[in-house]
């Protein structure tokens, strides 16, 4: 289980990456075809830039109590299941906003959107790290 706490913080990281560059993708798209006049899309990139700081600031979290040895199973965990969830629903978001143009096959949010799927499954899906967090929560036995 040491070993797993400090992977899915690494993998946590990674998740916040493709997230980032999903994010990037999607504004630059949104600001060179005129997109940025529509509130809706404004506001939902703004929501995923909001996610995607929380998502780094548990990472960090995570990341510097393994560098510290110390117990860090609830912050490990929850890192990987709102960083991949983060990553996954940027990515949804950039696919939404390059329209047909994201079914093409030649856009790098195509490869990121599927960067992300992957990463809610590797180090266990988000379902249990909600159990694992849960488990921690309520005192039961790991």
């Amino acid at each position: 289980m040491g070993a797993l706490n400090t992977t899915r913080a690494s993998v946590a990281a990674n998740a916040v990456g493709i997230a980032r560059a999903a994010l990037t993708e999607a504004t630059t798209f949104a600001r060179e075809h005129g997109l940025m006049a529509n509130i809706r899309v404004r506001d939902r990139l703004e929501e995923g830039s909001r996610r995607l700081r929380a998502a780094w600031l548990m990472v960090l979290q995570a990341a510097w109590l393994a560098d510290r040895r110390r117990a860090n199973v609830m912050e490990s965990s929850m890192a990987k299941f709102v960083a991949a969830e983060t990553a996954q629903d940027i990515a949804s978001l950039g696919l939404e906003i390059l329209g047909l143009v994201g079914g093409t096959g030649e856009h790098l949010l195509e490869k990121l959107f599927r960067d992300a799927k992957a990463m809610n499954i590797v180090e266990g899906t988000g379902q249990i790290q909600r159990i694992v967090v849960a488990r921690q929560l309520v005192g039961l036995p790991r």
